[in-house]
């Protein structure tokens, strides 16, 4: 049986550019767990630091920081592990993330930890966010749970970057799919052209590949 890995992501003080989260683990069966933030991001060939960032950590048993960037919490006797950590994220790029009181750009590897051993485990993230936030993601949400989301591994958790807060959503369909432009920001840019261009883009991929694997693309 896979362990059940939960996030929840919380942006309680945007004008803090800071992200709270909590990660549980459930049916542990292991003496200790290793958590680690990655030192990549999907699509870079570059070495990161995302653990820089965390400016605290706990978690509901005896732990130590065994590298820069991952944990060791002593399991035993626990059945379910609990860790709270907080980061701070005011980084506007493709490969980090960035909070302020207008959104939040939220990139995987740089906020979610990982278990060693347990990266292909299904994976469930809540949001708790400042209302009349919304979320754009390729993630897949729950049905009738607009604010909770599911990965089947830790991979495809990572791999799906992440924008909250005010921000211009289009979409079109193509072939029964649903394709999504996320703007946030005002900027010298024609909407219209971005959704005629990308359904150029998406027809000649289509024609080479002969199919659409994703169920939704943002």
């Amino acid at each position: 049986m896979k362990n059940s890995v939960e996030y929840i992501l919380s942006i309680p003080q945007p004008v803090s550019h800071e992200v709270e989260l909590t990660m549980t683990i459930r049916d542990v069966d292991d003496d200790h767990i290793d958590l680690s933030l990655p030192a990549w991001s999907p699509g870079s060939c570059k070495i990161r630091d995302y653990a820089r960032n965390v400016v605290a950590f706990d978690a509901n048993g005896p732990w130590q920081k065994i590298s820069k960037d991952t944990w060791r919490i002593d399991t035993r006797r626990r059945r379910t592990l609990v860790v709270r950590y907080r980061i701070y994220a005011f980084e506007l790029g493709v490969r980090s993330s960035h909070v302020d009181d207008s959104h939040a750009h939220l990139n995987g590897p740089s906020l979610f930890l990982y278990a060693r051993g347990m990266k292909e485990h299904p994976v469930t993230l809540r949001f708790r966010l400042p209302r009349g936030w919304r979320i754009a993601t390729s993630l897949d949400a729950l049905p009738g749970k607009a604010t909770t989301f599911t990965a089947p591994s830790y991979d495809v958790l990572t791999d799906c970057p992440i924008e909250t807060g005010k921000f211009l959503l289009k979409s079109f369909r193509y072939r029964g799919k649903e394709h999504r432009w996320v703007i946030h920001g005002a900027g010298n840019y024609d909407v219209a052209r971005l959704v005629r261009e990308t359904r150029k883009i998406v027809d000649a991929a289509v024609a080479m590949f002969g199919d659409i694997p994703y169920r939704h693309y943002t």
